[in-house]
């Protein structure tokens, strides 16, 4: 059944890949795209008002917040760091059980049981 399947599969894409496209071909103007590229205003670059009046505001000290900021993302990386028990467990029982369906299996057909 698995091989029919495959087998199914790879003709399809045989046969859809060898049918030919309805592309819209790209006819490219080069004189069109030169003209183009000439006309184009360059940017103009405003210049920067930084403490000409100034300071905007009155600076405001943001070292608390910044330092309790980092200490919650440290506390959140020790704890994607370490790994939840419950999954671990899952795993193991994922591996076990699947090495005991491989085992079962072999001895049921009669082939070698390696461990």
């Amino acid at each position: 059944m698995r091989n029919l399947i495959s087998l199914l599969t790879l003709s399809g894409i045989l046969l859809f890949g060898a049918v030919p496209s309805n592309a819209t071909p790209i006819k490219v103007d080069l004189k069109k795209l030169l003209d183009q590229a000439e006309n184009v205003r360059p940017y103009e670059y405003m210049p920067a008002r930084v403490g000409w009046n100034g300071p905007e505001k009155a600076p405001i000290s943001a070292a608390p917040a910044v330092r309790l900021a980092d200490a919650e993302t440290r506390q959140w990386l020790v704890k994607l760091a370490i790994p939840d028990p419950k999954m671990l467990m899952a795993f193991a029982a994922a591996i076990v059980g699947l090495r005991i369906i491989r085992r079962t299996r072999e001895t049921r057909i009669g082939g070698p049981a390696t461990a």
